[in-house]
C-alpha cells in the first residue's frame, strides 16, 4: 500500500503547491544560482506535476460517484423486494396456509436477504428455480403468477447481481486511484521539499521568505481536539466512518498488521473513507482527528479480518445414527475461513432417484447439521458458506440413501 509522506491533506497541498510554483518563477533566478538543478525546465515541470496530481478524483469525487452506485443497488433492491412479495403472495393463493410451501420458496430467509443485496440476489435466483420446476410451475400459474412473472425473478436476480458488480468494481477501481494519488502527489511534495530547504539558504536575510517557503507553519494552534466517536467499516460499500471532530480540519486512519506497529492509509478532510483491506489479513485500525494544532487521540482501534470472498465449503459428508427408525442424517464439512454460518440445502427422493428440487432446510453457524429421516429416501445435501456480506458458491452435493425399516 502506498501512502502518503506529507501528513497535510490533499487539498492543502495542493493549494501549497501552486503559491509554491508561483512565488518560484518570480525567485526563480536566485534559487538557480544557488543550484543550477532550478533552472529552467524547472519551474514549468513542477507546474505540470502539479496539475497532473490535481487531474486525479478526490476522495470526495469517489465517494459521489459510489453513492450513484449505491443508489442504484438500492433500486434494484426496491423492484426485487416487491417482486418477491409478490411471489409470497401467490404462494398463499396456490398452496393456502402451507408454511411448508413458504419455506421452501426461502420466506425464512427473507428478513435477512431484503437487507443484503446479495442475499436477495440469490433469493431470487433460487425462487425462480423452484418456481420453473415442473414441481411448482403449473400450480403457480394456475394461481394467477404467470410465467412472465417467474421469468422476472431470474431477470431482477441477474440485474440485482450486475448492479453489486458495477458497485464492487468501482470500489475495486477507487483503491486503485488511492494509491495514484499519492504516488503523484508524492512527487509534488519532494519537490516542494526541495523548495523549502534551498530557500532556508537563498533568503538567510529575508524571515519572511522562510516563512513563505515552509512546509508547515512555524506557529499556530487550531483549537483541542477529541478522540473521532462510532469509527466503524461497512463491509457492504467498504467504507470507514466516523462522526466528524469539531476544530479538525482533516483526519488520519492508519493500519497495522500486530497493533504495534502503525502506517498510513488514509490523511484527508472527508469523515470516511472508501477501502478495500487485503483479503484474509487481520488487521488493525485507528483515526485520529487533526488540525494546526496537532494531532487528538486516537479512537478506539478496530480489528477484523476482511474476505473479497469466501472458499467453496470442502469435505461434505453424510453418516446415519441410530437404532430404531426413523435414523438421523448427520452432515458434516469443514469449516471455511471468514464464514460466519452455512445454509443447507436439501433434496429428498426415492431411493436411487436423482436429486429433485432443493430447498434450504436451515442456517447454522457450526459445520454440521442433523435431521431426523424418513425410511426408504434418497437425501442429497449442498452446503454454501455465508458471513454478512458473502456467500461462497455451492459445494458439490452427496447424498445417502435410508434403508427401508432399518433395524
Amino acid at each position: 500500500m502506498i501512502t502518503k509522506k506529507f501528513s497535510k491533506t490533499y487539498d492543502e497541498c495542493l493549494t501549497q503547491a501552486y503559491l509554491f510554483q508561483s512565488e518560484l518563477v518570480v525567485d526563480q533566478t536566485l534559487f538557480t544560482a544557488a543550484s543550477p538543478a532550478f533552472a529552467a525546465p524547472f519551474a514549468a515541470n513542477f507546474l505540470a506535476d502539479i496539475e497532473a496530481a490535481d487531474a486525479i478524483p478526490t476522495n470526495e469525487n469517489d465517494l459521489n460517484s459510489q453513492s450513484v452506485f449505491t443508489a442504484e443497488v438500492e433500486e434494484q433492491m426496491d423492484l426485487a423486494r416487491a417482486h418477491y412479495q409478490k411471489l409470497l403472495l401467490y404462494i398463499g393463493i396456490a398452496w393456502p396456509g402451507s408454511d411448508v410451501k413458504l419455506k421452501a420458496f426461502g420466506n425464512n430467509l427473507y428478513e435477512k436477504a431484503r437487507k443484503s443485496p446479495p442475499k436477495m440476489a440469490n433469493l431470487l435466483q433460487s425462487s425462480y428455480l423452484d418456481a420453473n420446476s415442473t414441481t411448482y410451475k403449473a400450480d403457480l400459474i394456475a394461481a394467477g403468477f404467470l410465467q412472465t412473472d417467474i421469468t422476472l425473478l431470474d431477470t431482477l436476480s441477474s440485474d440485482l447481481t450486475n448492479k453489486i458488480n458495477a458497485q464492487q468494481d468501482f470500489m475495486r477501481h477507487t483503491f486503485t486511484r488511492s494509491e495514484e494519488r499519492a504516488v503523484a502527489f508524492n512527487k509534488v511534495w519532494d519537490t516542494m521539499v526541495k523548495i523549502s530547504n534551498s530557500s532556508k539558504l537563498n533568503f538567510k536575510d529575508s524571515p519572511a521568505k522562510i516563512e513563505f517557503y515552509l512546509l508547515y507553519p512555524s506557529s499556530g494552534g487550531g483549537g483541542s481536539l477529541t478522540a473521532p466517536m462510532n469509527f466503524a467499516y461497512n463491509f457492504g460499500t467498504n467504507t470507514f466512518s466516523w462522526d466528524a471532530v469539531t476544530n479538525a480540519t482533516s483526519y488520519q486512519i492508519e493500519a497495522s498488521d500486530n497493533g504495534t506497529d502503525w502506517a498510513e492509509i488514509y490523511a484527508d478532510a472527508a469523515a470516511n473513507f472508501v477501502y478495500i483491506p487485503a483479503s484474509g489479513a487481520a488487521k488493525h485500525y485507528r483515526v485520529r482527528a487533526r488540525n494546526s494544532g496537532g494531532f487528538g487521540d486516537f479512537a478506539a482501534e478496530l480489528a477484523f479480518t476482511y474476505y473479497d470472498s469466501l472458499a467453496v465449503p470442502t469435505g461434505l459428508a453424510l453418516g446415519l445414527t441410530g437404532a430404531v427408525p426413523p435414523l438421523t442424517v448427520n452432515v458434516n464439512w469443514d469449516a471455511v475461513a471468514g464464514a460466519t454460518e452455512y445454509k443447507v440445502e436439501r433434496s429428498i427422493v426415492n431411493t436411487g432417484a436423482a436429486a429433485g428440487t432443493y430447498t434450504l432446510v436451515d442456517t447454522v453457524g457450526t459445520n454440521s447439521y442433523s435431521e431426523l429421516t424418513v425410511d426408504g429416501k434418497r437425501y442429497y445435501f449442498y452446503v454454501i458458506a455465508a458471513n454478512s456480506y458473502r456467500e461462497s458458491a455451492a459445494c458439490a452435493a452427496v447424498w445417502v440413501d435410508v434403508p427401508v425399516n432399518p433395524v
